[in-house]
């Protein structure tokens, strides 16, 4: 664009330059016709008043000459501005029919121009002067957000696609057999049927079952979900579970326990988390990474939730998903933790790792790897894939030095397969 730009503007400053120099011949040409007019002008009436003198006074012809010469002098001056206007205005009509066609911004100078030229000039100047207030007004309206706009109809479609977006995701797999479910997968002592299933899945899944009987990863004793202290109410709970959830972000599980300890031990509820100073927040809080900004999160949860659902943890993906620091993989696991509600995969650092590894997707973006999972993986198996997988990516299929002697399904690993 900035390309684009830069060559029209070099074509109008080549058509100015073409221009000024028209101008300037015009009016070399109108300094020589004044010249020659004058000079015309001059002679004819110096020979008319030459004549009738005679040599034989020299003295009043001397005395007479320089009154003559004054009246002279001023005649032609009078007849040449009548004859410059002519030939100007004659001699300017054409370089003005090529303005309007080439450029209407270019201005000619006083002395060739009319008072009817100016006008037209001057209103089309005070049009472009009133050009970026007209656009600032159009730039205003568009900021208007559509809810303060009674003209626009957007909020009621915005509302349904965000209710499409937030909704839960629905189960693809079936406990009966058809066309549409034709891969069956066994899970705890049943059969589902699924619409696909990526290759070796249920060795995969078999194998990584085997390796967490132990349950021995920290997520089984320090995760998220399960830091909230159960001597408390079932509200103050479940605002717990999600103030462990919203600080996990980005952070191991023994950082979050650690945090999690010193808010309960500071007192973890509402009122507290308002009260608080900000600073001291973060404090507490300071094993989690982003504990200033996570402090921020708390303090406003706190507030929103005392203020629109009556100091507890909204019952609803949507209405969670607009809480601060709740995105889909904290919304997903909250209605869970919280509420026992399956509505969606929680995808974290390990899940995605290990399913771009096993080849359940060849998608590394994290919102991707959602929907296509979602798509054939039954739901029954969303929450406990969660712990399963996580607690095998902490214990054996690490990121960076994976244990590969240890694992059951390298055979099916795209990671050992490049490796070794």
């Amino acid at each position: 664009m900035a390309d684009k730009r830069g060559a029209k503007e070099a074509q109008k400053n080549a058509e100015l330059d073409e221009f000024d120099l028209e101008v300037e011949k015009n009016e070399k040409a109108l300094k020589k016709q004044k010249k020659k007019s004058i000079a015309k002008i001059y002679e004819s009436d110096s020979s008319n008043d030459v004549k009738p003198q005679t040599s034989k006074k020299p003295s009043k012809r001397s005395k007479r000459t320089d009154s003559d010469d004054e009246s002279v002098i001023e005649a032609p001056k009078k007849k040449v501005a009548k004859k410059s206007k002519k030939a100007a205005d004659s001699d300017d009509e054409r370089p003005k029919k090529k303005t309007t066609k080439k450029r209407s911004k270019i201005e000619a100078e006083p002395d060739v121009e009319s008072e009817e030229d100016v006008k037209p000039k001057k209103k089309v100047a005070s049009k472009k002067s009133d050009e970026p207030t007209t656009s600032k007004k159009k730039n205003q309206k568009q900021s208007i957000p559509p809810s303060q706009n009674p003209k626009i109809q957007i909020p009621t479609k915005t509302k349904k696609l965000n209710e499409k977006k937030n909704a839960p995701a629905v189960d693809q797999s079936s406990e009966v057999k058809d066309s549409e479910h034709p891969f069956p997968f066994f899970y705890e002592g049943k059969t589902y049927y699924c619409k696909s299933l990526p290759p070796n899945f249920q060795q995969q899944w078999d194998g990584i079952c085997e390796m967490r009987k132990g349950k021995n990863a920290p997520v089984d004793s320090m995760g998220a979900g399960i830091l909230a202290d159960k001597n408390e109410s079932p509200e103050v709970q479940r605002f717990q579970n999600l103030i462990s959830i919203i600080i996990s972000a980005q952070t191991a599980d023994e950082r979050t326990a650690q945090a999690m300890g010193n808010l309960k031990n500071y007192g973890l509820n509402i009122q507290n988390m308002i009260d608080i100073d900000i600073d001291k927040l973060a404090s507490l809080i300071k094993p989690c990474n982003n504990n200033n900004n996570k402090a921020k999160y708390i303090r406003e949860t706190a507030q929103i939730l005392l203020e629109r659902y009556d100091g507890d943890v909204p019952r609803s993906k949507a209405d969670i998903m607009t809480l601060p620091g709740c995105g889909e993989k904290v919304t997903n696991l909250a209605m869970w933790c919280c509420w026992g509600e399956n509505v969606g995969l929680a995808i974290d650092t390990h899940m995605e790792r290990i399913f771009y590894r096993l080849r359940w997707t060849n998608e590394r973006k994290r919102d991707k790897q959602i929907k296509e999972i979602q798509a054939w993986m039954p739901k029954i198996m969303w929450p406990d894939s969660n712990t399963k997988i996580v607690g095998f990516g902490q214990t054996i299929c690490e990121s960076r030095s994976p244990k590969c002697t240890q694992c059951l399904i390298t055979s099916t690993c795209r990671y050992y397969q490049e490796q070794f």
